[in-house]
């Protein structure tokens, strides 16, 4: 039978014909492999069936559908389904193709189009579940490179946390290419099913794609429109998880997911207001002023009258300076806004080990004026605060520090 010297026949009668060509027994064997009106059967189980090996049942599989590939009707089969597709710009149910005339009649086979696809067409075109609430559509991807299409949007998506629900999808579809864009709503909907969202000013946040505090606190600091206390950050997280929560498990979150703006006050880098410009000046009178004085730790504070003084019209505090000079490629962090040379180390100087070791060299009691001047030499002290005077530091009288054990 030569199926090739005639315009292809409707979807069901030229599949009908392409069986009808086989044994009897053959033809069986088909339908239940294709799945014919009926769940696809794999080949061990057609096999079992039958009392036959598994090769076999692959072996007269692969006939058939060479032998189907030969005609017209699976090149027509993909070229009608990928203009249904390029209609509606949407994946669609199988049922759906039944309102195009070529397909109509086929609802009893509409089960085999996944096989038939996938092993005679040759085609981009899959019948998949891309979303577990429904039931599965055609779509031009496998599952293989569904799947790996999800973890991508994840990761976009990642990249705009704490931004509106508009902007987040759009980003989204815009990233998709030119022939996955179909597949975009599917896509939102799965990588946000179960998201996250904050409520502000009328609008949806996206804080996080998992129900889990830490992509959720990510997303509140990110949609932060001024620096919020740690309290409400804190009582935000709260509402939208549903549950309530430690301040200190935020705080610790915080630490690694926020700009410190103040006591217990948390913001983002929109909350910086320091162009370019004056944040590289700012880091070239502090590297400056390091390099001046190679081996000793600075603490933050010591660096604002020289900012002052290098740029006039800037006002700004320990906590924007702090952040600012995270951005040098010479200066490293010792925590808690101390700051000294990188090639010097970046292990933090404590006063005390320092005041300690002063006392010992000095061999007795300095004043505090004197013991800070000392301790000034080799690490920064934040002018806004005093020494605490704790062991093994004591106070021998009034405004005299010596050490416990020798002094007192």
């Amino acid at each position: 039978m030569n199926l090739r010297s005639r315009e292809p026949l409707p979807f069901k009668e030229s599949l009908d014909l392409q069986i009808l060509a086989l044994s009897p027994r053959n033809q069986e064997i088909i339908r239940k492999r294709i799945g014919y009106n009926a769940p696809s059967l794999t080949l061990q189980a057609i096999g079992n069936e039958y009392g036959m090996t598994r090769e076999r049942i692959r072996q007269i599989d692969f006939a058939f559908a060479r032998a189907a590939k030969s005609e017209k009707w699976p090149a027509h089969l993909d070229k009608v389904l990928h203009d249904m597709l390029d209609d509606l710009g949407r994946p669609f149910e199988p049922h759906e193709a039944l309102t195009l005339p070529w397909m109509r009649g086929s609802a009893p086979i509409l089960s085999s189009l996944s096989y038939i696809l996938e092993h005679i067409c040759d085609s981009s075109l899959r019948v998949l579940q891309l979303q577990p609430s429904r039931p599965g559509v055609i779509a031009p991807i496998t599952a293989d490179d569904w799947s790996q299409l999800l973890l991508d949007a994840n990761a976009v998506l990642e990249g705009v946390m704490g931004g509106r629900e508009n902007y987040c999808k759009k980003t989204l579809i815009a990233w998709l290419p030119s022939d996955r864009k179909v597949l975009g709503n599917d896509l939102w909907d799965v990588v946000t099913s179960k998201a996250i969202w904050l409520n502000r000013n009328g609008h949806r946040h996206l804080l996080s794609l998992s129900h889990q505090l830490k992509p959720t606190i990510r997303g509140i600091i990110a949609a932060l429109d001024t620096p919020a206390h740690l309290q409400e950050i804190t009582g935000m997280a709260e509402e939208v998880l549903g549950e309530p929560l430690s301040p200190s498990s935020v705080h610790a979150l915080l630490t690694n997911h926020a700009i410190p703006l103040g006591h217990s006050i948390y913001g983002n880098e929109s909350h910086i207001h320091v162009s370019p410009a004056t944040r590289s000046r700012i880091i070239d009178i502090a590297e400056n002023a390091v390099i001046k004085a190679h081996d000793r730790q600075w603490h933050v504070t010591e660096f604002i009258p020289l900012i002052k003084e290098g740029v006039p019209d800037l006002n700004i505090d320990k906590y924007v300076l702090d952040h600012v000079l995270h951005g040098s490629r010479r200066l490293v962090s010792g925590k808690r806004f101390s700051w000294r040379l990188k090639e010097a180390g970046s292990e933090r100087l404590e006063i005390i080990p320092v005041a300690t070791q002063i006392l010992t060299d000095a061999g007795s009691p300095l004043s505090l004026h004197e013991l800070c001047r000392r301790i000034s030499l080799v690490r920064g002290i934040n002018a806004e605060q005093s020494i605490t005077i704790l062991p093994p530091l004591i106070r021998i009288d009034r405004g005299v520090i010596g050490l416990i054990g020798r002094d007192a």
